[in-house]
């Protein structure tokens, strides 16, 4: 219409601060912006994936699910669409050798079933040729290793330390062996002196590729169920390097193409670390320069087998493709019959999925050099471009008494044993309060503090439930919206933005995490302040947050009833359990009750007996005062043993010290917030009284009526230990 028309739209002039993605880049060692690399929310992102020859880690575990974090975050916080690659790399020379020693080691076990005067001769020779090489010491003098320990631990040196144990079980075992008994003891005690021995004089002749591969599959499979124990979303597209070998040697043919490798006469093929150097626009390792020149991180990289190849020009060259020897799997090539070496399958791998440039690109902090850095020179001398992935994160070493968590080391803690002691959600949590790239060091106190703050977060759920159940409507005519209603909404805003910025900053998941339990704490005051009067909105407001926050890390099972983010898991035989439990407390109750001198203390004891079942099954149930029904409490219970007997009373300790840690806790966090309030505020808002005196203590309750001399004494009691409380809080 001409005459009538919508009034003019002001447009919102936005005045946001609000804090842009940062994330610690290793290609720079900074904080630098996020931004992918068309601009959209679209990313690919690259993930190494394990080598398959032995069981997960600790620190396998530290490195998967604090991707897995990260990636979270950034698809259900940030909103990004992800591309995610992760590989698993099946052909290695840690494989090949792992498969051959475990070959030679069951044959000799076979044609030695029964200890024999031969074998223990033979054992021990070997022994004193071990003890000889590593320590230069004389197995036949009795205090050979007297002092030894402390030396090598002294000096730090992990390796020997793993070397003198391996010695001294198999001396112990030797010595005490009785002939024509079964051989199994004597032989396990020796299988890392016997099988690197056995594989020195045979291994040439394993020539069945089967065995390579079967080992490989069997650990691909264990890594994988690992994995989803510990809720580990699975990548968008797995490869491996089994399946890639076209590919592969394609990949190799271009760089040679592009005049940065050679073949040897042998029929390897290398890297040309000084041809890229030299030709003018590229950089050889551009996250760890200061490395390029350190032969035994390149020694390390090249593997056992691949050190004994020959033909490289520099000794900074590494293996694109490797000539297989006897005792080794192989693959035609246009170069002889060979395997890829370890850093070109990566390369290969991730532009066979997503040619050009990565977004992301991440592994553990050990990778970085020499690996990482060989993937990028040669992704960039077969693509040409200067900077093949945008972004390399890398998780930080998990370290066990003071040293890297390894492999070789043997001094590794596997995810199946952590999860025999803690739950999935406990190991995640303990992640989340320890920065994602810093060193993390592994000890009990951790895992205390990680079952600490899960009790707090499982009693915060059944609170709120319990209120927002129970919540009793105000007098028709009055809102339930007043000043600590408000206060409480106001300090969950401004949790928002402190868990916002903190994401901003390098996904820093420990400030998150205090800013969440900030919340829960000042949450627990407030329905403690207003008990049945505490108003549902802002609860279920503040519960429907910390859940999804806590959903966007992985920490599933938690929220308000009807809301949760997962369902808590409860397997059958727990499932069970409890419908058993409910039943024999069923034929209690009617037993007692057909009895003619029945007694009401004979109904508590069976009570008491159903609660202690529960306790054993993970259930707990926490009394409330007279009129109040029981929270009742669902935790987790970490994977039972196999053959554990006694997996149920360990699970009844385990269930009864976390109910304690979180009552503590939670008596804790109610001080801590309760100090935060100003005595004179401490009545104010509460329903019970209508006057104060000039220091807010009540003189009348609500219906107008003077307290009685004892409700005001009670008044002025809490009144003054509450001065004394916030006193010592906030006068330091």
């Amino acid at each position: 219409s001409e005459t009538i028309q919508q009034p003019p739209w002001h447009e919102p002039k936005s005045e946001s601060k609000t804090a842009k993605l940062h994330v610690f880049n290793t290609l720079t060692r900074t904080k630098v912006p996020f931004v992918t690399k068309d601009g959209s929310n679209r990313l690919t992102w690259y993930n190494c994936g394990p080598t398959v020859y032995d069981a997960a880690h600790l620190g396998h575990a530290r490195n998967y699910v604090t991707f897995d974090i990260i990636r979270r975050i950034l698809q259900d916080y940030f909103n990004y669409d992800i591309l995610y690659i992760m590989n698993i790399t099946d052909i290695d020379d840690k494989i090949i050798l792992r498969a051959r020693q475990a070959f030679l080691f069951k044959e000799f076990a076979r044609e030695n079933p029964t200890v024999s005067e031969s074998l223990k001769a033979q054992l021990k020779a070997l022994l004193a040729d071990f003890v000889s090489q590593k320590f230069s010491v004389n197995v036949s003098d009795n205090e050979w290793h007297a002092g030894l320990k402390e030396k090598l631990a002294a000096a730090d040196d992990a390796k020997g330390l793993m070397h003198l144990d391996a010695a001294l079980k198999a001396q112990s075992a030797v010595n005490s062996a009785q002939s024509n008994a079964s051989s199994a003891d004597l032989l396990d005690a020796f299988q890392d002196i016997l099988s690197p021995h056995l594989d020195a004089l045979k291994g040439s002749t394993v020539n069945d590729p089967r065995i390579s591969r079967e080992l490989a599959a069997y650990w691909e499979n264990d890594f994988l169920i690992d994995m989803q124990q510990l809720n580990v979303l699975p990548p968008d597209v797995m490869t491996r390097v089994s399946e890639y070998i076209p590919e592969i040697i394609e990949y190799v043919e271009g760089i040679m193409k592009n005049g940065f490798a050679y073949v040897t006469n042998e029929g390897s093929v290398y890297f040309d670390v000084a041809a890229f150097k030299g030709c003018g626009h590229h950089h050889y390792a551009k996250l760890c320069p200061w490395n390029a020149g350190n032969p035994k991180l390149f020694e390390e990289g090249e593997g056992a087998l691949g050190m004994k190849l020959g033909g490289k020009r520099d000794p900074r060259d590494f293996a694109l493709w490797k000539a297989s020897k006897p005792g080794e799997p192989f693959w035609a090539s246009p170069w002889g019959q060979g395997r890829p070496g370890w850093h070109i399958e990566c390369s290969a791998m991730a532009g066979a999925v997503s040619p050009g440039t990565l977004d992301i690109h991440s592994g553990g902090i050990d990778l970085a050099f020499p690996h990482h850095d060989n993937e990028l020179a040669q992704a960039e001398a077969y693509s040409g471009c200067c900077q093949w992935v945008n972004y390399f994160l890398h998780a930080g070493h998990v370290h066990i008494e003071g040293h890297k968590m390894s492999k070789s080391l043997k001094n590794f803690i596997t995810v199946k044993d952590c999860l025999q002691r803690y739950t999935a959600r406990q190991m995640r949590i303990m992640f989340l309060q320890h920065q994602w790239n810093a060193p993390l060091t592994f000890k009990e106190s951790s895992m205390v503090s990680a079952i600490s703050a899960e009790a707090t977060l499982v009693s915060f759920f059944a609170n709120l439930n319990v209120h927002v159940a129970e919540y009793r409507q105000l007098v028709e005519g009055e809102n339930n919206f007043g000043s600590l209603e408000k206060e409480l909404l106001r300090f969950a805003h401004q949790t928002q933005d402190r868990v916002h910025n903190a994401l901003c900053d390098s996904f820093d998941t420990p400030s998150v995490m205090s800013a969440l339990f900030d919340l829960i704490n000042k949450a627990n005051v407030y329905m403690k302040e207003k008990g049945a009067n505490a108003a549902p909105d802002v609860l279920k407001f503040i519960g429907g947050y910390v859940a999804k926050m806590l959903n966007s890390f992985g920490v599933t099972g938690l929220g308000l009833k009807g809301q949760e983010t997962q369902a808590a898991s409860v397997n059958e035989a727990r499932l069970q359990g409890i419908l058993d439990a409910v039943g024999a407390f069923r034929d209690s109750v009617r037993i007692i009750a057909k009895k003619a001198d029945c007694k009401p203390k004979d109904f508590f004891v069976a009570s008491d007996e159903l609660r202690s079942a529960f306790a054993k099954l993970g259930v707990v149930f926490e009394d409330r005062a007279d009129g109040l029904r029981s929270v009742v409490k669902l935790l987790e219970s970490p994977v039972a043993a196999d053959g554990n007997e006694n997996a149920e009373e360990d699970l009844s300790a385990q269930t009864a010290a976390l109910s304690l840690k979180q009552q503590q806790a939670e008596r804790a966090a109610a001080k801590a917030a309760k100090a935060q309030i100003h005595p004179s505020k401490l009545f104010i808002d509460n329903p019970a009284y209508s006057k104060f005196d000039e220091n807010g203590v009540p003189t009348h309750a609500a219906d107008g009526q003077e307290l009685s001399k004892s409700a005001r004494k009670k008044a002025l009691k809490e009144y003054d230990q509450q001065v004394e409380l916030y006193a010592k809080f906030n006068n330091n």
